[in-house]
């Protein structure tokens, strides 16, 4: 079996590498190279204790933790989220939280991109795709979603009948799969695109405006 981040194409009419079988979106092998939500529990269950423990807090909210870091993987047409087994995995390692994922290789091959082609980076979350469109990289000139979505940045949330008459294919809302991606990204662009104000990064300065927002016309 191969793994990588982005498909490659048939190589040559003669080529031995054409007789592989691409399995990247079909729903039963969508927990092949994660862990699903089932076997987290049943297999980390003393872990999860021992994390608890070291950082005095619950169990309970230890499950929620990993949950909302570590979860949201989603590669198919399939009812399974799953979790990021490097980052679960040097979580319980360390005893605490961390950006493992985001720390494993740079961004900035993407980041250049959407500098250079200003993607509209609101259109991310919520993005639809067919299932043609992302698994084609040729074309990210015009479209970074595929390449962020096979990058790990962007997972898929919902599947959609398609539209297309006749195309017989799938179609996806996409968005980012945990707090951890989600953190990673948005940080990553504010140290590229603003510079830091009083000691913070722009990421700082926009969770504060909206914090800001949302208490505005409340009182205490």
């Amino acid at each position: 079996m191969l793994t990588e981040i982005t498909k490659f194409g048939k190589v040559s009419v003669f080529s031995g590498i054409n007789n592989l079988r691409d399995i990247s979106m079909l729903p039963k092998y969508n927990g092949i190279c994660g862990i699903t939500d089932k076997e987290f529990h049943e297999y980390f269950s003393d872990s999860i204790a021992r994390f608890a423990e070291e950082n005095c807090i619950s169990s309970k909210e230890t499950w929620e933790i990993f949950k909302t870091m570590y979860e949201g993987y989603h590669f198919a047409d399939a009812k399974e989220f799953v979790y990021n087994p490097f980052s679960v995995l040097n979580a319980f390692k360390d005893g605490r939280i961390g950006s493992y994922w985001y720390m494993s290789g740079s961004p900035s091959y993407l980041i250049k991109l959407i500098e250079k082609h200003s993607y509209r980076l609101n259109d991310l979350e919520g993005a639809v795709r067919s299932e043609i469109e992302l698994s084609d990289i040729a074309n990210f000139d015009d479209d970074i979603v595929p390449l962020l979505y096979q990058s790990g940045y962007l997972t898929i949330k919902e599947a959609l009948p398609s539209l297309g008459f006749g195309s017989g294919t799938m179609e996806y809302v996409l968005g980012f799969p945990n707090n951890e991606v989600n953190a990673a990204f948005w940080e990553s662009l504010s140290k590229r695109f603003f510079r830091r104000i009083n000691g913070g990064s722009a990421f700082n300065l926009r969770n504060t405006q909206y914090h800001s927002r949302q208490t505005q016309g409340l009182s205490f």
